[in-house]
């Protein structure tokens, strides 16, 4: 199962001082610029690969346990602060992960908005991102009977040929059979990229 497909079943099954920062209240807030850092994709210019502690640390806060999938060796803590997009709150999780892809500690952030209708909110959001990064590498659509709809992704990448590695950035929302959203994640994550993997086996 490649990296996207699991990330997106992960967030299915547990549903569960920093330049992009501006003071909002109780909240921080959070724009387009808050996960894209030079040509690669990250959370508030946070470093991939780093330790819950180191996270906690740059993030001047306390991450709290969420979930643990011991057969994927991953875990997910959930941020204490809440961030908010325009005029939605959300809530920010981390994900660790310690495996055999060459890819160990901090590899997925997502920032999750929820409400009883965010159909205006997700228009916005991949209006802005599409104007900073262009239209969207893939749209994926997943039907769900749980969500009682389904599951849409649109995400872009940024590959880095040096340490081998892509970034991506995805937008998820969920969206009812009624075509109303109920809830969109921002998410980033990094994992190695398949062809520099391909490229060395053929060596």
């Amino acid at each position: 199962m490649d990296k996207i497909k699991q990330i997106i079943l992960a967030s299915m099954i547990f549903l569960l001082p920093m330049n992009s920062y501006v003071k909002a209240g109780e909240a921080e807030k959070i724009q387009v610029s808050s996960f894209i850092e030079g040509e690669a994709f990250s959370y508030l210019e946070m470093p991939w690969n780093i330790s819950k502690e180191e996270a906690e640390k740059l993030l001047d806060e306390t991450l709290n346990f969420n979930s643990e999938d011991t057969e994927l060796n991953r875990v997910i803590y959930t941020a204490t602060k809440k961030v908010t997009y325009g005029s939605e709150e959300g809530t920010v999780f981390l994900e660790f992960a310690d495996d055999d892809s060459g890819i160990s500690g901090l590899d997925t952030v997502r920032v999750e908005f929820t409400g009883e209708n965010l159909n205006n909110f997700k228009d916005t959001v991949l209006d802005q991102f599409r104007k900073k990064l262009g239209i969207e590498y893939r749209l994926l659509s997943y039907p769900s009977a749980t969500l009682d709809g389904g599951l849409y992704t649109w995400f872009w990448t940024r590959e880095n040929e040096e340490n081998q590695t892509e970034s991506l950035l995805q937008i998820w929302a969920n969206v009812k059979k009624t075509e109303v959203c109920d809830k969109v994640s921002v998410v980033v994550n990094i994992q190695p990229c398949e062809k520099y993997a391909i490229n060395y086996n053929k060596k």
